[in-house]
């Protein structure tokens, strides 16, 4: 009995020791599990990417090359898939998160063209005049050029924004049951978050005519629309801190606020910024990721701060034109050794 004590104390060490290692080396289980996936206009070579890299701006790599001008992203966790809208071939496409098996989900229409529609209670037609001659009838569901994309893994549905028809639609997972879900006429919703289990889905609405911006939600069937917050200038980016109860968006190009779901409590958290785009959060760890870049370079870059704007921090620079950043965090943990589950672990073991 002495000499299996023993054994038990000495693997208990030993156990230890290997946790204690890997947490020193930078908790490199846990980092693996959380990413930055985003959209890249590389103007080098003319080309969008699908990038990734760990959250801490380390182990950059591309994930899907080559592709005409990837735009919006979104990611399916439960089933390691990763989507996203081409504006350059009206689609949206998505791939597995290693970037095998692309494939078409959403085809829309992408023809340099004159394009004349009109619409009726039974839907819209739409005749394309080809810069190169000649004319195509487009049916209504064929009039689709999707920006803005959000993904609710719950109901098995994409959302996205109609650029050609001031809509936002909907399909499954496959892109199969395309629906319209709610008609804002000629403004074009750019930007897109899912409040998961609320059966909320917000986004920014540039309102042309307004020359200006506002934040709407509607539930997922389109009913109950809301003005959430009004009178903003060139808002971009929106996400949803649901631990929180927060929303936040950039506005005016250099900042970053937020308010309660309701619209609420505004307030400025970063001030000072250069050109900040698109955003998205980590509420678990209490961190914000935006991008922003240098009009005239092009250069961009990802930066990362504490959810009330403290401990900015460049992540990763000298990009190209960054599009839209999402983040992966699904079976991310963090390796905290403690001798006394390991004893309890080895007892239910032995």
């Amino acid at each position: 009995m002495t000499n299996l004590a023993a054994t038990h104390r000495w693997l208990i060490f030993v156990l230890a020791g290997v946790l204690l290692t890997l947490g020193m080396q930078g908790m490199s289980l846990g980092q693996g599990g959380k990413k930055i996936y985003w959209t890249e206009w590389d103007g080098r070579t003319q080309t969008g990417n699908v990038r990734r890299a760990h959250l801490d701006g380390s182990y950059v790599k591309d994930v899907v090359t080559d592709l005409k001008d990837p735009r919006s992203i979104a990611l399916d966790t439960l089933r390691r898939k990763v989507y996203w809208t081409d504006y350059g071939t009206g689609k949206i496409q998505r791939a597995d998160f290693t970037g095998r098996n692309i494939k078409d989900i959403v085809t829309g229409f992408k023809i340099p063209a004159v394009l004349h529609i009109a619409c009726d209670e039974n839907g819209c037609k739409g005749e394309a005049f080809p810069h190169n001659g000649g004319k195509i009838e487009l049916p209504h569901e064929a009039l689709i050029d999707p920006y803005g994309l959000a993904l609710n893994p719950g109901d098995r549905k994409i959302y996205w924004g109609n650029n050609l028809r001031g809509t936002i639609q909907s399909a499954d997972l496959n892109g199969s049951s395309i629906k319209d879900i709610l008609d804002i006429g000629i403004d074009v919703p750019i930007n897109f978050a899912i409040q998961v289990g609320g059966d909320k889905i917000y986004w920014i609405n540039t309102e042309r005519k307004a020359k200006g911006g506002k934040i709407q939600r509607a539930n997922l069937d389109g009913s109950n629309l809301e003005d959430i917050v009004t009178g903003l200038r060139g808002p971009h980016g929106i996400a949803l801190d649901m631990i929180s109860r927060k929303l936040y968006w950039t506005a005016d190009g250099n900042k970053i606020q937020r308010a309660n779901l309701d619209g609420s409590q505004i307030e400025d958290i970063i001030t000072g910024l250069g050109n900040v785009d698109k955003i998205t959060l980590d509420p678990v760890a209490g961190k914000i990721y935006w991008v922003s870049y240098t009009p005239d370079t092009g250069i961009g870059k990802i930066q990362r701060a504490n959810l009330d704007g403290s401990k900015i921090k460049d992540l990763i620079t000298g990009l190209g034109y960054v599009w839209e950043i999402t983040l992966y965090s699904q079976g991310a943990y963090t390796v905290a050794p403690s001798p006394d589950k390991l004893i309890t672990t080895w007892a239910e073991m032995r």
